[in-house]
């Protein structure tokens, strides 16, 4: 059983390292002004920038990070500020009461820490007590940066088996690669000082020379402490909500957005390759290219919502007709027996009926994800089509068999039938919808 956890983890850590890059962050206040900033180092080039609004208990908030959906970094319209920065493998012993966060939006994403704690916290302290309530593997590998409106901000990293929180003495924080707490031990040997220690000792002079908190101020110390690899660079004003873009290492082109002016628009992305014209058509400068398809279709919805109610309620009627027709030849209690075609038959739709429910519901949800490629939802959405139609020539297998065979009473075998109709079109429909995002 140990073999298997230490194997559990190597995986977890393995994948992980993949979702956080090498990256430099750091924060500055001067009692009036609080600004964030952060380099996002790393091979993927596949860079992008969501907006989500504010729903039902849940802040706005805007989200960076890759084509594999993990947060990265961002900010809520509460002014809290989070970014994470790869260092080396560490052990960390959770404590027994914290749970792994599996979100609550869809079986089909389980959703991500980062995204829980801009939605839901609004200040430093609240994030610091999400991370003692759920256990985070990111911090095997990666520290993360914190920073709220009030200028507080704090480092979370791992040391000694357990979580440190090192929160901002002074009037600035900033972390790169290495372990902070760690790095100040005596006998502590760095490993890769020119990669891992250059940016942070590039911030350290910037600071001393110059520790105006202002976006031209902030953008020269992002320019020193970048490195080949730097894809993205963000300034983030904590109570203003602007935010600076920079990309590829270009530091006299930025994009700026507003948090309250985007999150104003509803639920969009931003690919940034596009929105620096890089070589990439322009599909994400225009909100409409921003739109879910799918839940602006509400005719469409609102019919297979209807359908998926008559799937569910097919075999009810079946079972009351039963009753009816049993009673009236036996003139006695209820015979719910059923054939064994009939026990398939029912599976197969229900089975049909809850995957095309959750398919389209998903549809709704996370539609516009597609148009952006996203492994996760093509992967998932894209497949799910396939396996309903499996299951649809399964029933039509059944329907043909019960009219030839003669086994099932009239008025069932003609439910039956139409629901089998309705099943095929409907799968073959939801397949095409979805190809058809690309």
């Amino acid at each position: 059983m140990k073999k298997f956890a230490v194997i559990i983890t190597l995986i977890l850590i393995f994948v992980m390292k993949s979702t956080v890059s090498a990256c430099t962050v750091f924060n500055a206040s001067d009692g009036s002004k609080i600004l964030a900033a952060t380099n996002e180092d790393g091979l993927n080039t596949n860079a992008r920038a969501w907006f989500l609004p504010p729903g039902k208990d849940e802040y706005g908030a805007v989200f960076f990070g890759f084509d594999d959906t993990w947060v990265q970094g961002g900010i809520n319209d509460q002014g809290l500020f989070i970014d994470w920065a790869e260092e080396d493998s560490e052990e960390i012993n959770f404590p027994e009461e914290g749970v792994y966060y599996k979100g609550n939006y869809s079986i089909l994403y389980e959703g991500n820490l980062n995204e829980k704690i801009l939605q839901s916290c609004a200040n430093l302290q609240e994030a610091l007590d999400m991370y003692k309530k759920f256990n985070e593997i990111a911090f095997y590998h990666a520290h993360v940066m914190i920073a709220d409106k009030t200028g507080a901000s704090a480092i979370i990293e791992p040391y000694k088996g357990e979580l440190k929180v090192l929160k901002k003495e002074a009037g600035n924080q900033y972390m790169s690669n290495f372990n902070i707490s760690e790095s100040k031990e005596p006998d502590y040997v760095p490993n890769n000082v020119n990669m891992r220690f250059s940016r942070y000792y590039a911030l350290e002079r910037g600071f001393e020379a110059n520790s105006q908190v202002t976006a031209d101020n902030f953008r020269t110390l992002l320019e020193s402490a970048s490195d080949p690899e730097t894809i993205y660079s963000n300034i983030y004003d904590l109570n203003s909500g602007d935010i600076y873009i920079y990309y590829m290492r270009d530091y006299s082109k930025p994009v700026k957005f507003n948090l309250k002016e985007e999150l104003a628009k509803g639920k969009h992305m931003y690919e940034l390759s596009a929105l620096f014209n890089k070589d990439v058509p322009n599909l994400s400068k225009t909100n409409v290219n921003n739109l879910n398809p799918f839940s602006e279709k509400a005719a469409w919805v609102q019919q297979h919502l209807i359908f998926c109610m008559i799937v569910f309620i097919f075999w009810p009627v079946v079972l009351a007709l039963r009753f009816a027709v049993s009673r009236k030849r036996s003139g006695k209690g209820i015979s719910f027996r059923l054939t064994r075609g009939e026990v398939m038959a029912l599976l197969i739709s229900l089975l049909s009926a809850v995957m095309y429910f959750i398919h389209l519901k998903s549809l709704i949800k996370y539609g516009f994800y597609l148009r952006y490629g996203f492994k996760l939802y093509q992967e998932i959405l894209l497949y799910i089509p396939p396996v309903i139609i499996a299951f649809s020539l399964m029933q039509l297998i059944f329907a043909v068999y019960s009219w030839k065979k003669g086994r099932w009473p009239l008025f069932q075998r003609i439910l039956y039938s139409v629901v089998t109709v309705c099943f095929v079109y409907i799968s073959i429909s939801m397949q095409h919808w979805c190809w058809h995002l690309f």
